[in-house]
Parts: structure tokens; C-alpha cells; sequence
């Protein structure tokens, strides 16, 4: 079972990698 907290950081991470190709 993956915690919620580490599900959410991964999200974040992704995000944070779109925002810095797309910009």
C-alpha cells in the first residue's frame, strides 16, 4: 500500500517537471 503522503509528492513532482519544460 502506497501512502497518500508519497502520492502526493510524486504528483507535485510531476507537476514541478511540466512547469520547468514548459517554461
Amino acid at each position: 500500500v502506497v501512502p497518500p503522503t508519497l502520492s502526493v509528492w510524486h504528483l507535485a513532482s510531476q507537476v514541478h517537471a511540466v512547469k520547468g519544460r514548459t517554461f
